[in-house]
């Protein structure tokens, strides 16, 4: 019948996959479980090792010891540009006369001033003002 033949039609598929036997397949799995071969890897050894040597870099880094830095900081220090205390009391003042240049005004002159910025706030609102009365005497 039909349904005979389909059967056989299946059982024959399988005479076309390719099959391994058990040791075959343990093979294949042990050759995939050894990828490790494959793969950069260090043993423990190798990796101090390795450790190591990138220690021994610090070695190649300029470095000093604490005495050394403080001569070098103090030798830097002796080299900077120093003044007495007459001298600096010397430029203070003239630094000091600098504030004659500025333009400053005494308090009634301050005052002065003010008033008369007032006055001219005052004339600019009673122009606005005039302006619009005779805006709306117009409409």
């Amino acid at each position: 019948t039909q349904d005979d033949a389909l059967l056989l039609l299946k059982a024959e598929k399988t005479l076309l996959i390719d099959a391994y036997s058990k040791t075959q397949a343990e093979a294949l799995l042990d050759d995939k479980l050894n990828v490790s071969d494959q793969i950069n890897a260090y043993t423990k050894t190798q990796d101090d090792a390795l450790l190591l040597l990138k220690a021994d870099k610090t070695q190649l880094i300029d470095s000093y010891t604490k005495g050394e830095t403080n001569n070098l900081l103090n030798s830097k220090a002796d080299s900077g540009v120093s003044y007495t205390k007459q001298e600096d009391d010397a430029l203070l003042l003239l630094k000091a006369d600098k504030t004659q240049l500025i333009d400053s005004y005494t308090k009634g002159e301050d005052d002065a001033l003010l008033l008369l910025k007032a006055d001219k706030l005052r004339l600019i609102i009673l122009e606005i003002k005039f302006t619009q009365k005779a805006m709306y005497s117009y409409i």
